[in-house]
């Protein structure tokens, strides 16, 4: 039975020291629905014998959980991957009768939390591609957020207000995602906060991973215990109102009754980009099909050589595609975001998805993100 070997590490500036005594660590990382802001990214881990720490955590220290693993001999310092990134924001102690009884709670949050903590005033943000625009307003209060590849072109604004509410409305106009990045498994280190445009989406490997009950043919053999299926009330709206800065509002509707509305606010530099933002938005939600939306598996289940490989799909999590069949159907999703309960006997996971459907990027003859005859026209 494979399972994972979890580790928290936590350090005051580069230098890490290692957790011992891990009971369980809880993860949550992403988003659940597509709509939904970013929140921050949460961990929780509980520890043994806090009274023999030589080195002892504290609030606002970096901290990490990763899972170690030899299972490649040829890149020996491939050992680390990190699962989590962020700081310190508890340290619970609990004192028994002798040491043996003592035990810790840390809770942390992820990189995320910069962004909520830091406001912006005044500050002057010249017309330019999204991700650009976060990049250089971030950076003017000393907060670096990467960006890669966004197509919508964001309005000249001068902003005062909290850097969070900023880069989730700058989110919303890209219709990109926000992306807690580690850096490469060499080492122990903190990684990036990256707003990644829809011109630069992971599309995983190839082929497409697949959790599968049998009941079609597979090229994987990835098993799972649980998939959820939700209706399209979540996420439903047969009209869109695009509100962008300044600018008159943009509504696309269906014409039909009765009205489910999604009114979001955008800085999109024109209102033929507004219009054409609310047209996308509408033609993405007006749907009624249920849909997955979880999927829940365990690393025990897999084959060792799966558990392994697995490592690297959970900590590239944000954007994956995959396929899920169930009961002679194959659905084609996206992973959206990740929760992630782990002891030492076992790793679960539960992957957050939205469907191919409302992912419409419109790359040609890819079976997630864009089939011919399938999908609808982006922008």
């Amino acid at each position: 039975m494979p399972t994972w070997d979890w580790r928290v590490s936590f350090a005051t500036s580069t230098t890490f020291t290692t957790l011992p005594s891990v009971q369980q660590i809880s993860i949550s990382n992403g988003r659940r629905r597509q709509i939904d802001d970013y929140g921050v990214d949460q961990l929780t881990v509980e520890s043994l014998f806090p009274s023999a720490w030589t080195v002892t955590p504290k609030l606002g220290d970096n901290i990490i959980a990763w899972v170690y693993t030899t299972a490649y001999p040829a890149y020996p310092t491939y050992n680390y991957w990190k699962m989590f990134q962020g700081r310190i924001t508890n340290v619970d102690i609990k004192y028994g009768m002798v040491t043996n009884q003592d035990s810790v709670t840390i809770t942390a949050e992820g990189l995320q939390a910069d962004l909520g903590r830091t406001q912006i005033n005044g500050y002057s943000v010249a017309s330019g591609l999204t991700g650009l625009q976060v990049f250089s307003t971030a950076n003017s209060v000393g907060v670096y957020v990467g960006n890669t590849s966004s197509l919508s072109t964001g309005s000249a604004q001068t902003y005062t207000g909290n850097l969070k509410a900023f880069v989730d409305t700058e989110v919303r106009t890209e219709q990109g995602r926000l992306r807690s990045t580690p850096t490469a498994p060499t080492a122990l280190d903190m990684g990036t906060l990256d707003f990644v445009g829809r011109g630069s989406l992971f599309y995983g490997p190839t082929p497409t991973p697949e959790w599968s009950d049998g009941t079609l043919s597979s090229t994987t053999n990835y098993k799972y215990q649980q998939v959820k299926f939700k209706s399209a009330s979540e996420d439903y709206y047969n009209s869109v109102t695009v509100q962008p800065l300044g600018l008159a509002s943009q509504t696309s509707t269906s014409g039909t009754t009765p009205i489910y509305s999604y009114v979001p606010d955008s800085y999109d530099v024109s209102t033929s980009q507004a219009l054409s933002l609310a047209q996308y938005l509408r033609f993405k939600y007006d749907t009624t099909t249920g849909t997955p939306r979880e999927l829940g598996f365990t690393i025990s289940q897999q084959s060792a050589a799966d558990a392994v490989w697995f490592l690297n799909l959970i900590s590239n999590f944000l954007g994956l595609k995959i396929q899920i069949v169930l009961r002679g159907v194959r659905y084609y999703c996206v992973v959206e975001g990740v929760n992630i309960s782990a002891t030492p006997d076992d790793t679960r996971i539960l992957f957050s998805v939205s469907s191919n459907e409302t992912n419409d990027y419109l790359i040609l003859d890819d079976s997630v993100y864009g089939r011919l005859d399938y999908n609808r026209l982006g922008y």
